[in-house]
Order: C-alpha cells, then sequence, then structure tokens
C-alpha cells in the first residue's frame, strides 16, 4: 500500500498517490450528515468516522486501484458526530463524539462491532487521541478541560487545570481544538486552542502530567491572533506542526518555548487535518485541496484538487519516500534556517550578558558604601569652604575694611569715584 487517503464533506473517501497527487480510487455514497470527520488506518485496517455518529471498517486490498472493502459498519442512534477515532491495538478501536462519549469497540473476530467499554467524558469533545502504547487516551474540547484516561478501566487518572484568570479576574475559556500524545512520552502533552475574542488568544500547551496539572509552557498566539485547527507531531516529538483558520501551516520549536522555526505555503483554506512521516507534511484544507510538503525544506512536493471541502487525511504504510538531501543529518531544519537560527541565538546571548553586566555594575554602585562616603566627603568639603568664608569676613570687619562683593572691582587708591559726590566736594575744596 502506498499514497494516502482523504475524507470530503459530502461522504467521498478517496485514495490519492503521494508521488503525483492522482486520485487512485474512491468509495462511498453522497449523502447529508455522511461528511467523514475521521479517519485512522492500522496495517491494512482502514477506520472512518462521519458526521451522523457512523463508524465504518474497511480492510485494503493489494489492488490500490480497487475500493476497500467494507468490514462491518457500527451505528448507534445515541452516538452523534465522530471527534476522536483511533485505533487500541489490532482488535480494539476507540470511538468518540462531540456530545463527550466514549468507548471501545472490537474490530476482530466474531464480536466485531461489539462495544468493549464506554464512558461518559461530559462537555463538548473536539479531540480524543491514544498514546502509541493503546493503554491511554486524552480528550479535551470547548469547556472541557484536558483529561487522560485509562482505557482498560475506562477511568480518568490525570485532569488538567486552568491558567490563572486574566488582567480582569475573569476565567480564561476553555476550547481545545486539537491534541497529541508526544511519541514515545505517554506523560507529556500538546494541545491547541480557538481564539475568543478579548479573552484567548490561539495558544500551543505543553502539558506534563508528572509535574502537575497547569501547562508548563505556552505559547500564545504562534502564528497571530487567529483559531488553531490542527496539530501533529514530529517523530521525537521536539517540534509541532500547527495549522490555522486562515490555511497558515507553520513549524514550531518546542524545546525553544514554541518559537515559530518556519511556515508551509500554499493552503487557501482553513487546515482541517495535519498528518507526518519523518519526511514529509500531509494536510487537508477547507480549499479542496490535499498538499504534500518536506518536513525539512518546508517546499510543497505534491498538490491534488480533490473537487470537495475535505476534512481528514490518514497517511497509508509504506508509501514512497521522497528522501532529501541531508535529511538524516538535519530532518527539521535547512542550512539557512540553521545559521540564522545560531546568529540570533548568539546575538541573544550576547544581548543578555550585556544587559546583566550592566545591571551588577548598578546593583554594586548602588549597594556600595563608596557612594555614601563621597556624599558625605562633599558635604564636608562644602562645610569647610563657608566657614573659610566665614573667617576672612570677620577679620576684613575687626580691620575696618568693607568687602566688595564678588565680582565687582574695587576703587583704586589716590583717584576720585565720579559717581561720589563727597569725593567731588573734597576735590573742589582742594582746587
Amino acid at each position: 500500500a502506498s499514497g494516502m487517503i482523504c475524507g470530503d464533506d459530502t461522504g467521498l473517501c478517496k485514495r490519492v498517490t503521494d508521488i503525483d497527487g492522482r486520485v487512485v480510487v474512491r468509495w462511498g455514497e453522497q449523502a447529508r450528515g455522511a461528511a467523514v470527520h475521521r479517519l485512522c488506518v492500522r496495517k491494512t485496517t482502514l477506520a472512518c468516522g462521519r458526521a451522523d455518529g457512523s463508524v465504518d471498517v474497511y480492510e485494503l486490498l493489494a489492488d490500490s486501484s480497487a475500493a476497500p472493502a467494507r468490514a462491518h459498519s457500527h451505528v448507534d442512534e445515541g452516538r452523534v458526530q465522530i471527534s476522536g477515532l483511533a485505533f487500541c491495538g489490532d482488535e480494539r478501536l476507540l470511538v468518540a463524539d462531540v456530545a463527550g462519549r466514549i468507548e471501545v469497540l472490537r474490530v476482530a473476530g466474531g464480536k466485531s462491532g461489539e462495544s468493549a467499554a464506554v464512558a461518559q467524558a461530559g462537555g463538548h469533545t473536539s479531540q480524543v487521541r491514544v498514546d502509541s502504547s493503546g493503554s491511554l487516551a486524552a480528550s479535551s474540547g470547548h469547556d472541557h478541560e484536558l483529561r487522560v484516561w485509562d482505557l482498560a478501566t475506562m477511568a480518568v487518572t490525570w485532569k488538567a487545570r486552568n491558567v490563572p484568570e486574566d488582567m480582569v479576574r475573569l476565567a480564561v475559556p476553555v476550547w481545545t481544538t486539537d491534541l497529541a500524545f508526544s511519541p514515545g512520552t505517554p506523560h507529556t502533552l500538546v494541545t491547541v486552542s480557538g481564539l475568543v475574542e478579548q479573552r484567548l488568544r490561539a495558544e500551543v500547551r505543553v502539558y506534563d502530567v508528572r509535574v502537575g496539572r497547569r501547562p508548563t509552557m505556552r505559547s500564545i498566539a504562534p502564528l497571530g491572533d487567529i483559531a488553531l485547527s490542527a496539530l501533529a507531531l514530529t517523530v521525537d516529538g521536539q517540534c509541532a506542526l500547527v495549522g490555522t483558520a486562515k490555511g497558515e501551516l507553520g513549524l514550531l520549536d518546542l524545546r525553544r518555548d514554541g518559537s515559530l522555526v518556519g511556515s508551509y505555503k500554499g493552503a487557501g483554506g482553513a487546515i482541517t487535518a495535519i498528518e507526518l512521516d519523518s519526511s514529509r507534511v500531509y494536510s487537508t484544507s477547507l480549499d479542496r485541496h490535499v498538499r504534500v510538503h518536506s518536513l525539512r525544506t518546508r517546499k510543497q512536493q505534491t498538490s491534488a484538487y480533490l473537487k470537495q471541502r475535505q476534512f481528514a487525511v490518514a497517511v497509508l504504510p509504506g508509501g514512497t519516500q521522497q528522501a532529501d538531501e541531508g535529511a538524516d543529518a538535519q530532518p527539521y531544519y535547512g542550512p539557512d534556517d540553521l545559521d540564522d537560527n545560531a546568529r540570533a541565538a548568539s546575538t541573544d546571548a550576547a544581548d543578555a550578558d550585556a544587559v546583566a553586566g550592566i545591571l551588577d555594575r548598578l546593583d554594586r554602585a548602588l549597594d556600595s558604601p563608596a557612594a555614601d562616603e563621597d556624599v558625605d566627603e562633599a558635604r564636608a568639603a562644602a562645610a569647610r569652604s563657608e566657614r573659610k568664608a566665614a573667617k576672612r569676613q570677620r577679620a576684613a570687619t575687626s580691620q575696618g575694611v568693607a568687602t566688595e562683593p564678588a565680582g565687582k572691582p574695587r576703587a583704586a587708591k589716590g583717584k576720585a569715584d565720579p559717581k561720589n559726590t563727597s569725593s567731588k566736594k573734597t576735590a573742589q575744596r582742594a582746587a
């Protein structure tokens, strides 16, 4: 098997090649309420979750040009739009709907389609994911805090706590649009949120269930003030692919507080689903396209116009790998990105060191007793000058010599002051 399978808003599933974007085969019935909202694949088994709450399970055939055979269809009148779909091993399938109902179905053996366990999460559930071991599940949504479930007992083992109140002491809205377990580390989860005007900016949050109930990292509006709609993590869990309601697709470095590494161009509508393997990114959007980008170079490799709005995508195992040069050495960054990031990091470090040095010197100057000693010495010098001036004034007074104001020269002896009338009279008498 190779390529990918896309699900649209009319109920059709299409198998698309990952080389030239050609539609190999399509199947399904177009009907109201049959929109495909979730797809997942394990080996040769494909599960499809629809807007009416039904779940179809197909067996993929060796002939890629033939429509897969439907193994069974599970319909429950109490189930509404599917919001979560994932395999828990080879024989179980987790199914969740937007009303918060979570159940595990058997998909193999004589009891296929029967419910093995049921739980009620409550609230509007927008996404449910299963970890790589198939033993834990996580759910979240609108006014639905992130929860971790033990699928063996269907009990909540951990529940997130909302972030502190905002500046006007109002609770920050809870509106998770997508989430994911970090590969290989089930204790770490990543979520993305929508946008509530003046209340909640689009956020990427990282949780560690071993540390506490609140996020250990928050990246606020990494792609601007626009709702984040889709999320996928790289195979090592160090970076996250996030999509927005405006069609932007960006790569974030979770090791650097969710800083933006680069963008994947091309989409003209809201990103609805993201999947990826070791070297490529698969995304669907409301502009009726499915696209394949290189994870490292971020260049578009394939684009296919599928006529209907696309809601889901699943990558088939054994797809053709279009390897990039140097991809093994550096799977996420190009050489230019590495240079820019290194320069930015060194500049930031130098600036931080300079600022730290200035602050340290200021602290030492303020805390040093030398500053106080300088002030006291200046005051003492001023006092000495005043005492000397007063002493000179007293000496001049005792000798009968009038002191002149500073800056006004005294008249020379023997010369009459023309402005002094007494001097004029004395001169006339002498004549």
